[in-house]
């Protein structure tokens, strides 16, 4: 099995692999290990790209629901609400975010993003008083992350839990 680091390759030859076993078995035949070997991908380049895909979805929407919005409390719930209902329009998102810690190939990737997250919440903190951005970044990051998975297992959202983050601030 063949299996490539670069990104754009990898999803064009899924991408491929999809459309063919989809046209030789019809959907119904249509699955990741199908695709996967039809791709010479591995499983861990699949969900990959699909966390990557994932990512760019939630980012667009956290990035237009934060903007034009200053640094404070409610530009971070704003960023906090776009990523609940993102992951809830996108259900795949559940497997990204367990497998994220999981799977060392996304692992790597997932880290890096959410570096990118916690360096975008930093600002919002600072302007709410916090002198240890540093730290408390990841641990709401990690509390934004759990009511996601927590509103997936119940196949719809949790004001309750929502309320409760909201109230950490």
């Amino acid at each position: 099995m063949t299996t490539t680091r670069d990104g754009p390759q990898t999803r064009r030859a899924l991408l491929a692999a999809g459309a063919k076993v989809g046209s030789e078995g019809g959907i119904a035949n249509l699955t990741v290990g199908r695709v996967i070997e039809t791709a010479g991908a591995s499983k861990g380049a699949f969900f990959l790209e699909l966390h990557r895909d994932s990512h760019d979805a939630m980012f667009a929407e956290i990035s237009s629901a934060r903007a034009g919005l200053e640094p404070g409390r409610e530009r971070l719930l704003a960023g906090a609400r776009a990523f609940w209902r993102v992951s809830l329009k996108h259900r795949e998102m559940r497997a990204c975010l367990i497998e994220a810690r999981i799977d060392p190939v996304i692992a790597a990737e997932a880290r890096a993003r959410e570096a990118e997250m916690v360096r975008a919440m930093e600002p919002d903190l600072r302007a709410m008083g916090s002198s240890n951005t540093a730290a408390l970044a990841p641990l709401l990051l990690a509390a934004i992350r759990e009511v996601a998975v927590l509103e997936h297992d119940r196949k719809s959202a949790l004001p309750s839990a929502r309320r409760a983050f909201e109230s950490l601030l």
